[in-house]
Parts: C-alpha cells; sequence; structure tokens
C-alpha cells in the first residue's frame, strides 16, 4: 500500500462518508457456503452517493501478466531429441484500487493472484470471474463495507440466528473465485454441519484421495517444502486436526466437493481443479504455513 504525503483531508472526508454509507444489499446466494454476499454492484451502489457528496472517488485499475511455457528437451544416447515435459508459469491479473479525494490526496492498493484455467471456462473467463472477485473486497475492504454474512452463526449485532437461504443459486449466481482460506475453512465447516452430509459415511479410500490430493497441489517439485508437514498444517487449519484419519466424515465429504478432483488426460491420476490448486497454494502462503 502507498499514499500520498498527507492524507488528513481524505481521512476527514472518508470519516463523514462511512457514517451514511448504509449496509450493502445482500443480492447474491453462494451455494457452497450455503450464504449470501453482497455482489460488487452492490457494494458500488451503496457507496456511490456518500463518496461523491464528500469529495471522495474510486478507480480500480486491472493490469495483466501473460503466463508462458517452456518445453524440456533431451537427446537419447541414440542423438534423438525427445521432449521430456513442460514447465508451465500461469498469467497474473492484479488489481489496484485507489481511493482519491479532491484534494488531490489518496491512499492506493494492489492485489495479485494466479490466473488458472478452471473447467468450463476459457482463461478470459477466469480472468474475469477473479476480477470480479478481487474487486469486491478491495472495494468493500476500502470503505468499511460490510458485504458477507457470518458463515460462524448469526448476523453481527443480531441475536437472532440467521435463517438459511431459500433457493440454491444457479451457476451464474455463484459467487466468483477463487476463495479466501477462511472461506474456504468456514465454508467445509458449514457445508460439513448441514443436511446435505447427514449420515453419509467416508470410506479410507476417500480418505485417501484427500490426501494424496493435497499433497499433489501443495507439492512445487523443486523440493523446497516437506510436503507432509506442510500438508498437516493445511489440515489443521481447515479441520482442526492433522490427521486425515481424525477428520469427521463430513469434513473429508465436504472437502473432496471443494477439491473438485479429475482424472489427468492420461486417465490415471487424480487431480484438484485448477482453481482449488490456486486457493490451496494461497492458503499455504496466506495463512504462513511452511
Amino acid at each position: 500500500m502507498n499514499q500520498s504525503e498527507q492524507i488528513n483531508e481524505l481521512a476527514a472526508a472518508l470519516s463523514k462518508a462511512q457514517a451514511t454509507i448504509t449496509g450493502a444489499e445482500m443480492d447474491a446466494n453462494n451455494p457452497f457456503f450455503n450464504s449470501k454476499y453482497a455482489s460488487l454492484g452492490s457494494v458500488i451502489e451503496a457507496a456511490r452517493q456518500p463518496l461523491s457528496e464528500n469529495g471522495l472517488s474510486v478507480t480500480q485499475l486491472v493490469s495483466t501478466q501473460p503466463g508462458s511455457s517452456n518445453i524440456r528437451y533431451e537427446t537419447n544416447d541414440r542423438g534423438k531429441t525427445l521432449e521430456m515435459g513442460r514447465d508451465h508459469t500461469p498469467g497474473t491479473v492484479t488489481i489496484t484500487t485507489q481511493l482519491m479525494h479532491s484534494s488531490g490526496q489518496y491512499i492506493r492498493s494492489s492485489s495479485t493472484f494466479e490466473v488458472l484455467p478452471e473447467k468450463g471456462r476459457s482463461l478470459v473467463q477466469s480472468a474475469g470471474a477473479i476480477i470480479t472477485y478481487m474487486r469486491r473486497y478491495a472495494l468493500a475492504g476500502a470503505l468499511g463495507i460490510y458485504a458477507d454474512e457470518d458463515t460462524d452463526g448469526n448476523q453481527p449485532g443480531n441475536g437472532t440466528p440467521k435463517a438459511p437461504p431459500t433457493q440454491i443459486a444457479s451457476p451464474s449466481q455463484a459467487p466468483a473465485r477463487p476463495y479466501t482460506p477462511e472461506q474456504i475453512k468456514k465454508g467445509i465447516k458449514a457445508k460439513g454441519e448441514s443436511d446435505q452430509y447427514k449420515g453419509r459415511k467416508a470410506s479410507q479410500a476417500q480418505r485417501g484421495l484427500v490426501v494424496g490430493l493435497l499433497n499433489g497441489a501443495i507439492n512445487p517439485g523443486d523440493g523446497s517444502l516437506d510436503v507432509t508437514v506442510v500438508r498437516h498444517a493445511v489440515q489443521e487449519f481447515i479441520w482442526g486436526c492433522e490427521s486425515a484419519n481424525d477428520a469427521t466424515d463430513p469434513q473429508i465429504l465436504a472437502t473432496l466437493d471443494w477439491l473438485d478432483a479429475s482424472k489427468d488426460d492420461d486417465g490415471g491420476k487424480y487431480n484438484p481443479s485448477p482453481m482449488a490448486t490456486a486457493e490451496l497454494k494461497h492458503m499455504v502462503a496466506e495463512v504462513g504455513i511452511k
């Protein structure tokens, strides 16, 4: 984050604006977490007039860095050159959110996330989903707007437990991924406590599959991480226990739902979805798992 040399006028104007900003309308449904949230449009609408009336404005600029793919070759004993594999570096998208005051004072912050292919989406569509997600969180955070239901239980300031959504969202209504580490943790907990997995058992094969999927997504392939140690830390974060054998049946099933595994091109090995892989790598970095 960076800012102008002085932000006194901006801070005073933002304080006045925040006094009149009402909560953004929870106008969208999140089927994974069984909760509602405020869409980007709802956050913008809640802030537009209070900002304008106090000499404030916001820009959210997008920049991208393309990915790359390098083919590794080796020459065998017969002098024939063979393709040995491909190294992929994912592209990134960066959102720079800048809050400005009519005096010229400003506060600016940037967030960067990898763009990975996702089943049923082109890279452009995946990038668009990430941009919407990042803009919503950055704008709500900068302005202090509450934009998500508390998936742990009650609404803030309300002693009555929230009612569950009466309608499950269609795919087009689902929130843009990637999910934050805390969202994943709360989502697995909420799904595990829902009726969806009530009475269902996770087999040892499914527990083993979860371990394999987490290992595969965590492993950078260069020996820089102790994969088992990191996986145990991830499991402790999302389940509250280090071992997959100690996780509850609903926790295992909800984790498989999140990882959304599919077989690789040759039909052999199962891999988590590219989006879940990106979310897991972000989790390792964000929560300081090493």
